[in-house]
């Protein structure tokens, strides 16, 4: 895990019991460290790692899910009521990787990255 992260990957892992109540019921959660600087620095100010949820992105082109103008404009009236912009994103999404058997990864969805075991 530590050689793929900071990076593009979310790495499904086996969901401990010590997680908070949202995980309860969970037998496997997703962990991503991404290589973005406001990320990192919000979930260190915090001290608490961050969850969310990924853009709803389909029937979007790039322009609308990668620019925050457009996204803002695109979720206006909806029940966000933060958004930090950090300048446009990437239109790629993280590589996917269940490595709940460490033994033996698998791919789940390619995208950005290469995930070596």
């Amino acid at each position: 895990m530590r050689s793929h992260t900071p990076g593009p990957f979310t790495l499904l892992l086996p969901a401990a019991q010590s997680l908070p109540k949202a995980f309860k019921g969970r037998r496997i959660v997703g962990v991503r460290i991404p290589d973005n600087d406001i990320s990192r620095l919000l979930a260190e100010r915090l001290g608490n790692p961050i969850l969310t949820t990924s853009l709803p992105v389909d029937g979007l082109d790039d322009n609308e899910i990668s620019l925050p103008d457009e996204i803002m404009l695109r979720y206006e009236n909806s029940p966000i009521r933060i958004m930090i912009d950090g300048g446009p994103g990437l239109t790629v999404p993280s590589t996917i990787v269940d490595i709940t058997d460490s033994s033996s990864p698998v791919i789940i969805r390619r995208g950005q990255g290469e995930f070596k075991p």
